[in-house]
């Protein structure tokens, strides 16, 4: 029969058990935490015989809100039916020296660590949607506010419920959002530890990162990836690199608000459409702000997006009549920037385009800067290759 035992007896027992070794002292610190808040319980029992394992539970009351799933079992040598409850009073000269062994190792542990519960399916869908839209992005942000975990990759970002304690964002390489999406976890509570620099979720530890800076230096790495990725497309033609940070510099802030990091396929859809528009004088932001008009029609009309259609404007129901619209509407000047032998710099144009479209450079730009290296070209004597 189980036998009832005090909270005060119980947790002399569980403290005893530190004694067994380390492969217990996590499960041991969340039932010494437990026990000290012992009033707020329905009085655990104690079910003990010979061979059997050590249950300890608080009733009815959940204590997953503690980090803790119950019932709990831990290895405890067997005590004899016939000493009953007394064997906890043995213990308690014991207990009374391991409390003061306990006070002393507690002041040791790492002051600034700290841990968050977190719902695992909500953080595996918040991680996979923000790997899928930032392919490019190599650090995620941690943030902790009003009960709910902000993941974050460059411009887009991910609310999770959570409970704990996390005073401060935390940076994580890519490589950690991809190890937790993927990795199969039946859980369904999640928890986050940082401890002297290192993140562990699951078991996966990595280094983490509290630099203030973190947001403003993943910028600047993007750029950077941008600009070289672009200068190697435009190498041929003669352009630098600080040339291709000028047109960063100079771009319009309104058309850089066009774009978002999870904008991938739009983006190449409409790098496509502009190919043969480009003589109009058409630029690529033009055709979004058609495409951003016709998605709230189609929202306001309760329709949705053809996401079968074989065409960019197939798929937002754009009418022939509006692609004429868009063509007539197209700057004359511009127009002019573009021959019918421009095949091959379109193309050109339109991958360094594509590399450089979040920060707002049109192609129009880029052409200029082209014609103006061409010249200077001609003037010393050689030709682009």
């Amino acid at each position: 029969m189980p036998e009832r035992v005090s909270a005060f007896c119980c947790r002399m027992v569980i403290e005893q058990l530190q004694s067994t070794g380390p492969r217990i002292e996590g499960a041991i610190g969340s039932l010494i935490f437990l026990f000290r808040r012992r009033d707020q319980f329905v009085e655990p029992s104690l079910r003990q015989s010979p061979g059997e394992r050590l249950d300890v539970s608080r009733g009815e009351n959940d204590l997953t809100d503690y980090g803790v799933n119950p019932p709990i079992r831990l290895p405890l040598p067997p005590i004899p039916k016939r000493h009953g409850t007394r064997a906890c009073g043995l213990l308690l000269g014991i207990v009374r020296c391991r409390e003061v062994q306990s006070t002393r190792a507690m002041k040791e542990v790492d002051q600034n660590a700290f841990a968050l519960h977190v719902d695992t399916i909500q953080l595996t869908r918040a991680l996979k949607r923000l790997l899928r839209c930032e392919t490019r992005i190599r650090l995620v942000d941690l943030r902790y506010d009003s009960e709910a975990l902000s993941v974050s990759m460059g411009r887009t970002s991910c609310d999770v419920p959570a409970t704990g304690t996390w005073p401060r964002p935390v940076s994580v390489a890519r490589a950690w959002a991809k190890a937790l999406a993927t990795k199969p976890f039946e859980a369904a509570i999640t928890t986050l530890r940082q401890a002297e620099g290192i993140l562990d979720a699951r078991g996966f530890k990595t280094r983490c990162s509290f630099d203030p800076r973190t947001e403003e230096t993943e910028s600047l790495v993007k750029r950077d990836e941008d600009v070289v990725g672009a200068h190697r497309i435009l190498t041929r033609y003669k352009i630098t690199k600080r040339e291709v940070r000028a047109l960063i510099g100079a771009a319009s802030s309104a058309t850089t608000r066009l774009w978002g990091p999870g904008d991938d396929r739009l983006i190449e859809d409409i790098a496509f459409a502009w190919r043969r528009m480009a003589i109009y004088g058409v630029e690529p932001s033009d055709i979004r702000r058609l495409i951003d008009r016709k998605s709230r029609e189609l929202w306001k009309g309760g329709r949705k997006v053809d996401t079968e259609g074989h065409s960019l404007f197939a798929r937002y129901n754009v009418t022939d009549a509006e692609q004429r619209a868009l063509i007539e509407n197209g700057d004359l000047t511009k127009a002019k920037l573009w021959g019918p032998q421009d095949g091959r710099l379109i193309d050109d144009i339109a991958l360094a385009w594509k590399q450089l479209v979040l920060h707002g450079v049109e192609p129009s730009g880029i052409r200029l800067l082209i014609d103006r290296k061409s010249r200077q070209s001609r003037t010393s004597g050689s030709k682009p290759t």
